[in-house]
């Protein structure tokens, strides 16, 4: 679907909400689309979703999703009752969004079981919810972490059928399809976001310096999309591009690394772009890049530099109002980076501007 197409339906489909003057986004099930999604079959559920977030710069009433990480694997459980539901304590309010992984952190080499991950995820879309997952996915060619460099990826070697690598990554392909389709089978919609910080060069499938790697990458992103969406029939997926922020300030200052955009995978493979962040101030770096290709933006991870617990969350909403009109959603990562944890969590979520879980409309009609 054309460009203009797409920011007409959203636009639509904010217009239909059942609005009053008081509270513009009341529930409401009475939200039509059409197709939106980079996947031409993708849900009802997915399309109604990315329309709401595509619309919400529109929206005469404009607000900024909030979110939060829970934990790796099925650490979840302890995420949700340490930066979730203590966030709700100490708030009164719970974010829009929460986000799980699919995988352990640097540390383990194992994979998590998937199911209890799935159990809080869809347990929280119930309750009117919406949901990210983000994987750090093993290195396929030495079974180390995400983190592991030790070995480098052949990207070619990975996607040719039948090689030793090949056969690997298939299987954890295979496993993680196996996840998304229970929340596909759930009508849970995901925003799912592979390969994350791509432009930095500390996870395998980022930067490398080799003559092609660009193209390397665009093909391991499409190669995944296709086969999720035609072989393994994921309609729930909303596809999430997120580079890191600090790679592109550091590419423009002669550093090795590279811009935001430069390993975008094409509009046809793309739903939403965006951000991952950590500085000490309301600065999202690449923002105006991304605005450039023509999709909703989001900051899918920020928290401060310095873990201290004296980032003022208040500050950085009133920063990334003034200058960041465009926003749709912005997602707080765990431990020492989460809301809680820091200062002011209180009049950041009760600011009239963050959409909580509260003000959400009912999309789906639950």
């Amino acid at each position: 679907m054309k460009m203009l197409e797409q920011l007409i339906v959203a636009l639509s489909c904010i217009f239909c909400f059942s609005a009053s003057a008081s509270d513009p986004l009341v529930k409401s099930s009475k939200i039509k689309t059409e197709d939106v999604c980079c996947n031409p079959k993708a849900s009802p559920a997915a399309n109604r979703l990315l329309a709401y977030i595509a619309g919400l710069p529109s929206s005469s009433q404009r607000g900024i999703l909030v979110g939060q990480h829970t934990a790796h694997g099925e650490h979840v459980q302890y995420g949700m009752k340490e930066y979730v539901d203590n966030l709700e304590k100490q708030t009164g309010k719970y974010p829009s969004i929460i986000s799980a992984d699919y995988a352990y952190g640097a540390k383990r080499t194992d994979d998590p079981d998937i199911k209890p991950i799935n159990k809080a995820l869809i347990e929280w879309w119930r309750k009117g919810g919406l949901v990210t997952i983000s994987w750090h996915a093993r290195n396929p060619m030495s079974g180390g972490t995400a983190w592991d460099l030790v070995k480098p990826v052949d990207i070619k070697d990975l996607l040719k059928p039948g090689t030793e690598s090949n056969k690997r990554w298939m299987t954890q392909l295979d496993r993680i399809a196996k996840g998304l389709s229970q929340l596909r089978d759930a009508k849970v919609p995901v925003l799912w976001r592979p390969f994350h910080e791509m432009n930095g060069n500390w996870f395998w499938w980022g930067r490398q310096d080799y003559q092609g790697h660009k193209d390397d990458f665009i093909s391991l992103w499409r190669h995944m999309f296709d086969y999720f969406t035609k072989e393994k029939k994921l309609d729930n997926l909303i596809w999430v591009y997120a580079a890191s922020g600090g790679a592109h300030e550091a590419s423009k200052s002669g550093r090795p690394n590279r811009s935001i955009d430069y390993y975008y995978p094409g509009n046809d493979y793309c739903d939403i772009v965006g951000m991952d962040r950590y500085l000490d101030n309301e600065i999202l770096p690449g923002y105006e890049e991304l605005l450039e290709l023509g999709k909703p933006v989001a900051c899918c991870e920020f928290g401060p530099k310095t873990e201290d617990g004296k980032f003022d969350m208040a500050l950085f909403l009133q920063g990334v109002k003034e200058k960041y009109s465009k926003l749709t959603y912005c997602l707080a990562w765990d431990a020492n980076w989460s809301i809680v944890n820091n200062k002011n969590a209180r009049l950041f979520m009760n600011d009239p501007a963050l959409i909580t879980r509260d003000k959400l409309p009912d999309l789906f009609g639950k």
